[in-house]
């Protein structure tokens, strides 16, 4: 008995297939099932064609005939017949208004999550549905009568620990989250998108709204982004983006950034960008979210993983490869496989299903990292000014009922660290440092005198008309120092163009 992915791929193997001399319907299955050459109106073959992908495979799967009527009623007959597609079935469309129940058919290679089917089909073209000439791939929504399920060969390469998963954007409508939760527990819901053309972060209508009833459900949760970056300056700007828009939830599923062309036309104003390009895009994004305390993945097609990107300098990242199809994906390294959409009672169309086969249960959201603050080169401590009242919280992560302490407008606090997650650590607290509306770094002007001295030191017992003692260089009234960096026994610091630190006293220099 025959597997699915078998007649798919035999189907697949025939597009481009074309009769000839066009309007003939001299075309090699016609060939096949007349045992001679045959030609005129009196032979068309879209079922013709059906009927010898399963001769090649497994002749008892379907009835063997010249006519869409006759096999569509053999489906019928031995109840076989559905109104909701699943990949592999035997499609039946009416393109007319004759009398016949149908007059065309094919084979479905897969069920889009918009509620379109894409399918194979014999004797079509995109001028003339049902009698074209050609073996098309072809993209249906309507005209459809109904489709045929042939008994095909149980698949037995999936694996028994499969955890199931569904996807979703704006274009779903849940129906019943109550229903949906008591079915399927996980979920991978679309944070936002970069726009194809302006390039511009938007985040997704139904985001707050699908994150909220999935949290209210305990549904375990992963978020992804759609990518139109072209450099990594613009990846990073993605992953940052992602996190301040997710913050507030929990997440137990990867964070993944979905890679794929923006339409048919290739468009997309990262659709040209080169392999390597887009493969570091791809890196700098996952990075700087693994850097922010989350866990990464990479969203695209098997054939994407393959010719699209350096898969090699991506798969440690946690992967997730659509293929739609019975057979698994074919790349060497993956934890998800999205395999198609399936109809359910809890919404409105199709919905996309997917396999992971890896636990992601033990949640994803990063947890307080108060004793291991990471420096790079270019951080340092800081004085920050606020310019609204802002709340300390407890620890470097976002959750309600973690504020406890606020600073006034115009308070001027001392940074004691960046965490590795983009917190500032303060003496008594933390906030957030990509909250720039909040806070910025000090700068201030000498005032309060003619000069004043730069010192090596915060030594207030130096004397400062003493030059042999700490004294390396001095500043006009009016001078302004960009970046205050700390505050030392009654001294504000700062680096000098040597990078060296200097030092002078707070009570000649006012901060802005």
């Amino acid at each position: 008995m025959a597997k699915v992915n078998e007649i798919i791929d035999l189907a697949q193997s025939q597009v481009g297939t074309k009769e000839s001399p066009s309007n003939s319907n001299n075309v090699k299955y016609n060939t096949w099932y007349y045992r001679k050459a045959v030609s005129g109106s009196s032979y068309p073959w879209c079922a013709v064609f059906i009927s010898r992908l399963f001769n090649q495979i497994d002749n008892s799967l379907i009835k063997k005939n010249a006519s869409c009527m006759e096999i569509g009623q053999w489906f019928k007959d031995n109840h076989m017949w559905f109104t909701t597609p699943k990949v592999g079935d035997v499609v039946f469309f009416k393109f007319n208004t004759n009398k016949r129940w149908t007059n065309h058919m094919g084979i479905v290679k897969s069920v889009n999550s918009d509620g379109s089917i894409t399918t194979i089909e014999g004797n079509t073209s995109t001028t003339s549905n049902d009698n074209g000439g050609s073996v098309m791939e072809r993209v249906r929504k309507s005209n459809i009568v109904g489709y045929g399920r042939p008994k095909y060969e149980t698949e037995t390469n999936i694996s028994a620990t499969q955890i199931k998963a569904i996807d979703l954007s704006h274009h779903n409508t849940i129906t019943s989250w109550d229903k949906l939760s008591n079915e399927i527990k996980n979920v991978i819901i679309r944070v936002g998108y970069r726009g194809y053309n302006n390039g511009i972060l938007t985040l997704d209508k139904k985001f707050d709204e699908n994150m909220k009833q999935a949290e209210s459900k305990n549904m375990n949760i992963g978020v992804y982004l759609y990518d139109q970056s072209i450099n990594e300056n613009e990846a990073v700007e993605q992953a940052n983006w992602v996190i301040d828009k997710i913050k507030k939830y929990t997440i137990k599923y990867p964070i993944y950034i979905d890679s794929e062309y923006a339409n048919k036309s290739h468009s997309g104003r990262a659709d040209s960008i080169s392999k390597e390009q887009r493969t570091k895009n791809i890196v700098a994004f996952c990075n700087q979210i693994n850097k922010l305390g989350y866990t990464s993945g990479v969203y695209a097609s098997n054939s994407w993983f393959k010719s699209m990107v350096n898969f090699d300098s991506i798969k440690n990242y946690e992967i997730w490869c659509a293929r739609y199809s019975t057979s698994k994906p074919t790349i060497s390294k993956y934890e998800a496989w999205q395999y198609g959409s399936e109809n359910f009672a809890w919404a409105t169309a199709n919905i996309d299903v997917n396999y992971f086969y890896k636990d992601y249960t033990k949640s994803n959201t990063p947890k307080p990292n108060i004793d291991n603050d990471k420096w790079t080169e270019k951080e340092y401590k800081y004085i920050v000014v606020c310019d609204s009242n802002l709340y300390y919280r407890k620890t470097p992560f976002i959750k309600d009922g973690n504020k406890v302490n606020i600073n006034a407008s115009g308070t001027i606090v001392n940074v004691v660290a960046i965490t590795n997650n983009n917190w500032y650590k303060l003496d008594n607290g933390y906030y957030m440092s990509s909250n720039s509306k909040y806070s910025h770094i000090a700068n201030g002007t000498i005032f309060n005198c003619n000069s004043v001295f730069i010192r090596s030191s915060a030594d207030s017992n130096t004397k400062p008309s003493d030059k042999t003692n700490n004294i390396i260089g001095s500043m006009k009234c009016g001078d302004v120092i960009k970046e205050i960096i700390g505050l030392d026994n009654g001294f504000y610091m700062f680096k000098l163009k040597d990078k060296q630190i200097g030092y002078i006293s707070a009570k000649f220099i006012n901060i802005k």
